[in-house]
């Protein structure tokens, strides 16, 4: 959560000196422009997994090729 806020604020800080309506609305065209430049990769993307999340999806099958299975007997109680 903090990197979020960090991040939001080293972004604003253009806008930060301004008037506050002027300010929300430099906030509000960068947020809307920003959603849009997102919508547009989504649209484009046609795979199934994200690039990052299958990059850890693909570390964590490679560490799993090191599992060992251990049947157990079941208990019937």
């Amino acid at each position: 959560m903090n990197n979020l806020s960090e991040s939001f604020n080293s972004t604003i800080l253009l806008a930060r000196d301004k008037p506050i309506i002027t300010m929300m609305e430099w906030i509000r065209c960068y947020l809307m422009s920003r959603f849009s430049h997102l919508r547009e990769r989504f649209v484009a993307y046609s795979g199934v997994v994200f690039p990052k999340p299958n990059k850890r999806l693909d570390r964590k099958v490679e560490k799993s090729g090191n599992w060992i299975v251990v049947l157990t007997r079941d208990v019937v109680l």
